[in-house]
């Protein structure tokens, strides 16, 4: 695991994220998730379909530039 970037929400919460890459040969399916919560894998070119927060999105477009 790496650290690429930190990244601060300028949409509003001034959170700030710490982003790493990482590489995982896994099953979504047998990772136990809190309810509610889904984890899937998707194509930079199937992002602009979800809805994903502002400040998300620009972590997104941040890494996939990375």
């Amino acid at each position: 695991m790496a650290e690429l970037f930190e990244i601060t929400d300028e949409h509003g919460s001034g959170q700030r994220l710490t982003v790493f890459t990482a590489s995982w040969d896994g099953d979504p399916a047998c990772l136990r998730l809190n309810e509610g919560t889904e984890l899937r894998f998707v194509s930079p070119a199937e992002l602009g379909d979800l809805t994903i927060p502002p400040f998300n999105r620009d972590v997104l477009a941040r890494a996939a530039s990375a």
